[in-house]
């Protein structure tokens, strides 16, 4: 008697063990597919590290192309090169991409390097300034102005740099930013140079 009734107790066991398997496995796809990349404002200095680039940007055209692309007119880079004036990240066809419009001015954390593929801002990486103040994807306002946000990215990364639009204007910063310190310095060794040896001369004038 015992044995049947754990053989009935091992039957109805195994359908309820696969029930709970099977739904633990599609409460993990959903929870995969729901995952979206989000820019943690609450922990910076752990989440831009989750990021390639990080600019501030006036969003330009959207681009018909295969894959669907969108121009990002970059004024200032928190993280990553800056070596372009103008991105161009790529729709993926998911869930997870921000809604975009030319001429909005935005702070996107993107996935990949200038001048190589770069992937098109996820709802919880972009952020909108409008009239002075930071808003979220759905129009939300965060409470604080564009300058706090900018403030507090900076310090997060470490890096404000404002990419060059011309080549001439890369060069004139070349100029500008190295070339003239590295005269100033070789002036003024060379002045302390002859310094010493007038007073080594008068020492030993022989």
């Amino acid at each position: 008697m015992s044995n049947q009734i754990r053989k009935i107790f091992l039957i109805l066991l195994i359908p309820f063990l696969a029930g709970i398997a099977a739904m633990s496995f599609f409460q993990d796809a959903y929870a995969h597919e729901g995952a979206c990349e989000v820019l943690d404002l609450t922990d910076l200095y752990r989440s831009v590290s989750g990021y390639d680039v990080i600019v501030l940007a006036e969003v330009g055209n959207i681009l018909e192309t295969s894959p669907k692309s969108i121009k990002l007119h970059v004024d200032a880079y928190f993280k990553g090169p800056p070596t372009a004036h103008v991105l161009t990240p790529i729709y993926t066809d998911g869930h997870c991409e921000a809604q975009l419009s030319s001429g909005d001015i935005v702070v996107a954390a993107l996935k990949g390097f200038p001048g190589a593929k770069i992937l098109w801002p996820s709802k919880g990486s972009v952020f909108f300034i409008k009239k002075g103040n930071v808003f979220d994807n759905e129009g939300s306002s965060l409470g604080f102005t564009g300058e706090q946000f900018i403030e507090v990215l900076r310090e997060s990364t470490g890096q404000y740099a404002i990419p060059a639009k011309l080549s001439s204007e890369a060069a004139s910063l070349n100029i500008r930013s190295v070339i003239i310190p590295v005269l100033i310095a070789a002036v003024c060794i060379l002045g302390i140079g002859l310094f010493l040896q007038r007073i080594w001369q008068k020492i030993d004038p022989e």
